[in-house]
């Protein structure tokens, strides 16, 4: 989340300057960046106590929605490449709303059995 701030205020050119609103960008840009950056940490934090409770202590056999790392390992590369890209905001609520979800994803993600 704090790298998905820093890459979007670089990319508007306003990291380092007390600039807030930059010609190219829509009113309320830096306010919807901060908001997606705060519901993807409130997701994983979520996400990782649900674990917890779901499986009651026990080793469990598969996740209950896309595992934190995987969501961090899809969205850094995507505000690494594209931190300008007006759809990277929904890509982070996304990625947020599937960490939440109740989907039961193999611990192996398909490619090992576990």
């Amino acid at each position: 989340a704090i790298y998905f701030i820093g890459q979007r205020l670089r990319g508007a050119g306003q990291l380092g300057s007390a600039k807030l609103d930059s010609a190219g960008e829509w009113p309320g840009q830096l306010q919807i960046d901060a908001l997606v950056a705060f519901f993807y940490v409130l997701c994983s934090v979520y996400r990782i106590a649900r674990e917890l409770v779901v499986h009651s202590g026990k080793r469990p056999l598969h996740f209950v929605g896309i595992p934190t790392n995987l969501a961090a390992l899809l969205f850094v590369p995507a505000t690494a490449y594209a931190p300008e890209h007006a759809l990277l905001p929904a890509y982070g609520l996304v990625l947020s709303c599937f960490m939440v979800s109740w989907f039961h994803i193999p611990k192996g993600l398909w490619i090992v059995t576990v």
